[in-house]
C-alpha cells in the first residue's frame, strides 16, 4: 500500500489518502510516521472503517495511549456536548465548562504528568455547519521570533495546570474528575521544546500555561 501525502496550503499540515487506517500494514506506518515528523498535523478523510479498537490500535502506534482518569480501560475517550441522558450539556454543567475551555488555544495534556506525544481525534457526529477545529504551527511561530526574542526565551520554563485555565472561565474542577491525573500537581514545561525525533524547535505554551519560572507576571 502507498499513500498519497498532499501539504496543506500551510506552514504545518498535511492530507493523507490512500490508505485505510484499519487494517494498516507496517510498511505504510513507516510512511505514515515519516509525514507525521515531517508535517506536525495529518488529515486522514472518509475513514469511515475506523471503531474504537482500530482507533485505538493506530493509536498505540505513536506509543503508549494517555488515560484521563485511573479508571479509565479503553485507549479511546469520548468528549461530547451531549450527556448520557441525550440532553446538551448547559451553563453551569461541568461538562459544558470543560468544552467551553477547548475553544481557546491550548495543547492537550501539557497539565498532566507525562505530556503527550500526539493528540487523535475521529468525529462521530458533526454539525451541519460550524465545529471544526483549529491547529496553529508552533514550529511557524518559534522560527518567526526575532533572535533575541530566542535567546531570552531559551532556557525557561513555564507551569501548567487545568485548574489555573479552568479558573479562568470562572469554574474550578473538582479533584479526581475526568482528568483525575492532573492532580498530581502543576508540571513544569520549556517555553522552547526541542523535539526529540526532528530536533527542530518550537513554542510549548496555551491557555494552560501560567507562570514562568524566575520571571513576574508583567
Amino acid at each position: 500500500m502507498s499513500i498519497e501525502v498532499t501539504p496543506i496550503d500551510a506552514t504545518l499540515g498535511t492530507v493523507v489518502t490512500g490508505v485505510d487506517l484499519a487494517t494498516l500494514d507496517d510498511d505504510t506506518w513507516e510512511e505514515i510516521h515519516e509525514a507525521f515528523l515531517t508535517y506536525g498535523l495529518l488529515v486522514f478523510p472518509g475513514q469511515h472503517n475506523l471503531d474504537d479498537e482500530s482507533q485505538g490500535a493506530f493509536a498505540l502506534r505513536f506509543g503508549k495511549t494517555e488515560k484521563l482518569y485511573p479508571q479509565q480501560e479503553s485507549p479511546i475517550a469520548r468528549f461530547s456536548n451531549q450527556k448520557r441522558d441525550g440532553a446538551l450539556a448547559q451553563p453551569g454543567d461541568p461538562q459544558h465548562y470543560l468544552l467551553k475551555g477547548n475553544e481557546g488555544w491550548h495543547t492537550d495534556s501539557t497539565y498532566m504528568p507525562l505530556a503527550a506525544k500526539a493528540g487523535m481525534l475521529m468525529a462521530l457526529v458533526v454539525p451541519p455547519e460550524g465545529g471544526e477545529t483549529e491547529f496553529a504551527d508552533m514550529r511557524a511561530a518559534y522560527d518567526a521570533l526575532d533572535d533575541d526574542t530566542k535567546e531570552q526565551l531559551e532556557g525557561l520554563s513555564a507551569y501548567h495546570s487545568l485548574y489555573h485555565s479552568q479558573s479562568k472561565l470562572g469554574y474550578t474542577p473538582k479533584t479526581d474528575n475526568l482528568y483525575g491525573f492532573h492532580d498530581k500537581g502543576a508540571p513544569l514545561r520549556p517555553v522552547i521544546k526541542t523535539h526529540p525525533e526532528t530536533g527542530r524547535k518550537s513554542l510549548y505554551t496555551g491557555r494552560h500555561a501560567y507562570e514562568i519560572r524566575g520571571m513576574g507576571e508583567e
